[in-house]
């Protein structure tokens, strides 16, 4: 996420290294994280910690995060980053969510116990500097379930793309809606994982966990039409298509199926739709139909089905229901109106005039 940062005063001497060590805690950090969004992400995060403390030349491109001393810092450091994490900001000048904040405060533990383990940090600085508390706080999540009607319109612009594009964007679209799908675990099923007479496809997901997803009859039509198009085998199931119409076979990326919705939502002339709005639309339908929390755990991937229950989005729409229902007069209303002598609210219907 980028952010205004602004470098603290005071880091440690010699903190920016100028490159790389040849003992490196931060590849040892990075290296041992099992998803490659997850090491993308802290490697982005320990960049921007180590810009917050390193004293660098203004216009120049932050270096990696592996041309700094880690195990120089100590307690008074890592407390005056954790106050800066505070105090970043999103381009739009909104503060960073308190788990932004922490996702870069674990980032910096995990580097500083690397530290540790490498011998270049004493086990006592290391358990001082690395007693840095988690920020409070809540943020509603972001994304939203998505109506119906968007995804009739999402499909009906595919069906107007005659090119493989057009079939295979459709068929996303739907095994997402049906599954819960991460984007991730789509660009990395295999052909050979989806099984078209049982409607079953094997994923492999977060943390290297292995599941078996279910994919209802309406949407598997939408796969099955796309699967003419790709070879039986071991190879990806969705692949990039060329301008030209042709089919590269390799899998596709994260980035690509969010540019897919994107380009289709644009067309369809609706609302943007994130890849994660698939997931909290199908935990919400599968609930709203009388399906058990659990069983909607095992099919979304979550360990926790803690986390599952924060994706229903049934409850803002009740909410809002309720809300709608709460008794207030119009200004054309008041003439027939007054208040009761029992609780102050108003009855219909008991006087014409309110002077």
């Amino acid at each position: 996420m980028p952010a205004t940062l602004t470098p603290l005063v005071g880091p440690p001497p010699g903190f920016y290294l100028g490159g790389e060590p040849e003992i490196s805690p931060v590849h040892t950090y990075i290296d041992g994280l099992d998803s490659a969004g997850s090491r993308r992400t802290m490697n982005q995060a320990l960049g921007r910690v180590g810009s917050l403390m390193a004293t660098l030349v203004e216009g120049e491109p932050a270096p990696p995060p592996s041309h700094y001393a880690w195990w120089s810092l100590r307690f008074d450091h890592t407390q005056e980053l954790r106050t800066a994490l505070r105090e970043c900001e999103t381009p739009t000048c909104d503060p960073w969510a308190p788990s932004t904040v922490n996702k870069h405060l674990v980032a910096l533990r995990q580097v500083l116990r690397s530290c540790m383990r490498h011998g270049l940090m004493p086990a006592e600085d290391y358990i001082r500097a690395s007693d840095v508390k988690p920020v409070t706080g809540y943020r509603e999540p972001v994304g939203r379930a998505i109506p119906n009607e968007d995804v009739a319109k999402l499909l009906q612009k595919c069906l107007k793309d005659h090119s493989p594009a057009g079939v295979r964007d459709a068929a996303i679209v739907a095994l997402m809606h049906s599954t819960g799908l991460r984007r991730s675990e789509v660009v990395g099923t295999r052909r050979s994982s989806y099984d078209a007479a049982a409607r079953t496809l094997q994923i492999v997901g977060k943390r290297n966990k292995q599941r078996t997803v279910y994919v209802n009859a309406r949407a598997a039509s939408w796969v099955n039409a796309w699967l003419i198009h790709v070879p039986a085998g071991n190879g990806p199931l969705f692949c990039p298509v060329h301008w030209s119409g042709s089919i590269q076979h390799r899998h596709m990326t994260g980035e690509a199926i969010g540019e897919i919705l994107t380009r289709r939502c644009t067309e369809a002339g609706i609302a943007r739709i994130l890849a994660h709005d698939f997931r909290k639309t199908f935990i919400s339908n599968f609930l709203a139909m009388g399906g058990d929390l659990v069983l909607a755990q095992r099919q979304a991937g979550h360990s926790d089905v803690s986390t599952t229950a924060r994706y229903d989005r049934r409850g803002d729409l009740l909410l809002q229901q309720a809300v709608e229902d709460l008794w207030f007069p119009l200004p054309g209303e008041l003439q027939s109106l007054q208040p009761t002598s029992a609780t102050g609210l108003v009855a219909h219907g008991e006087m014409t005039d309110l002077g």
